[in-house]
């Protein structure tokens, strides 16, 4: 059994950092947070994002998500969905602090082991792997996303050659 994980978004989460966020036991965001999956426009699959987004949010966002690209502000009501709490930038350090406090009990392991259990089975986890995997591979050899990663290759060496090291 695991001890509880706690997350603190303090400007934003995108891609793999959305992800980490669903499999949390509490989130705290600044006010002034997003939470974002890009992949969709990156032309590739995110993740565990489908598997796990659609379990905590339902899935009509879900889909607005991963397959529209939206962010969700933390000061959107949807980001209830993600977030335990929205608090402002000072106050983040209270808001660690009493998260930690209260999953500090005792019990608190061995309930978030059940939880995690009842929530994603072992089997639907290996089969959605093992789904997701495929369509990956797919997708990062797809004309479009070769095309993408050429064009921001060619970017970075026209940025180099004009002296240039970022956008």
């Amino acid at each position: 059994m695991g001890k509880p994980w706690i997350g603190a978004v303090d400007t934003f989460a995108i891609g793999g950092g959305m992800q980490l966020l669903l499999v949390l036991d509490h989130v705290i965001a600044e006010e002034n947070a997003f939470v974002s999956l890009p992949a969709a426009e990156e032309g590739i699959v995110p993740g565990l994002g489908n598997l796990r987004l659609t379990r905590l949010t339902g899935a009509r966002l879900a889909r607005q998500v991963v397959l529209g690209g939206r962010r969700i502000a933390a000061t959107d009501p949807e980001a209830r969905l993600v977030c335990d709490e929205v608090v402002p930038a000072d106050r983040m350090g209270a808001a660690i602090d009493r998260a930690v406090r209260a999953l500090s009990a005792p019990a608190v392991a061995a309930n978030r082991h059940m939880l995690a259990l009842a929530e994603e089975p072992l089997d639907l986890f290996r089969t959605y792997l093992a789904e997701f995997a495929v369509a990956q591979s797919a997708r990062t050899y797809a004309p479009d996303v070769l095309a993408k990663v050429e064009r921001r290759w060619q970017d970075g060496e026209r940025r180099r050659a004009d002296g240039r090291s970022r956008p």
